[in-house]
């Protein structure tokens, strides 16, 4: 297994972060395969519950496989000021630094494209497993 500095390793698609105050509450995701492409849209709800403003890294691994490729178009955004945010990349994850006002909840949009061998695609969920905490909703 490879690993990495500061950063946990989940070889499935799971969220990180790495702070007490900030709780990872409620994701929205959309998944669509149009011809030999697997498009996924995640809106992604987070809570800062201190008293000053969150900073921290959010950890989004990319499925990629024999069957799915690696991911040829990503993005993230914060919905509330519409922004892009400045993705880290690397080839099987993402890292996507975000801010959070205090005893305020932010949603983060991540997007992202990559081809398949066949009409199928593999996506699967252990996002709560890193939090200790289940989602809220779903």
């Amino acid at each position: 297994m490879i690993r990495f500095p500061l950063l946990l390793f989940f070889s499935t698609f799971n969220l990180c972060i790495f702070a007490q105050d900030i709780s990872f509450i409620k994701e929205t995701i959309n998944f669509n395969i149009s011809n030999d492409t697997f498009n996924v849209y995640g809106k992604y709800t987070f809570q800062n519950k201190a008293g000053k403003i969150a900073r921290q890294l959010v950890y989004y691994p990319i499925n990629t496989s024999l069957d799915q490729l690696p991911y040829y178009k990503v993005s993230a955004i914060d919905s509330e000021s519409k922004k892009e945010l400045f993705i880290n990349k690397f080839e099987n994850y993402i890292v996507v630094p975000i801010e959070i006002k205090p005893y305020s909840k932010k949603n983060i949009i991540i997007s992202y494209s990559q081809k398949i061998i066949d009409s199928s695609a593999v996506y699967i969920l252990t996002t709560t497993k890193s939090w200790n905490l289940p989602l809220k909703k779903v």
